[in-house]
């Protein structure tokens, strides 16, 4: 599943490199740094968190850019890993971290769900 976002993402510069490990009973997944954050699939992802994120806080807030993302596959999808740079109000606000489920599947065409969004600890990392 992931070979396939892969070759998807970044066509020119798609090399990843694995940033951690995570470890869930016999099932072992590894959070894999995308080094093409400009590509638009990628671009979109990060939109989609931004745009979630407004709605559940009813606030306006502004997407300044993507900062890093890493991906994770899990059981049915994707994990996104997302540090975003945000303004609120013409300033800047700060670095946030989304990540975001997208659910895959033959009989699922694509399905988007937020499911965190806060401030950052680990920057642009």
């Amino acid at each position: 599943m992931i070979s396939t976002l892969l070759a998807n993402v970044g066509q020119h510069d798609p090399i990843l490199h694995v940033t951690s490990k995570d470890t869930k009973g016999d099932h072992q997944s590894e959070w894999i740094s995308i080094r093409a954050i400009e590509d638009p699939y990628v671009q979109e992802v990060a939109k989609f968190a931004m745009r979630e994120f407004e709605k559940e806080k009813m606030a306006r807030f502004q997407y300044k850019r993507l900062l890093s993302c890493w991906i994770k596959e899990e059981m049915g999808g994707i994990k996104y890993r997302l540090v975003l740079e945000v303004i609120k109000e013409e300033k800047l606000e700060g670095k946030y971290e989304a990540v975001v489920w997208e659910a895959s599947g033959r009989l699922i065409i694509r399905k988007l769900k937020l499911i965190s969004f806060m401030p950052s600890m680990h920057g642009a990392a």
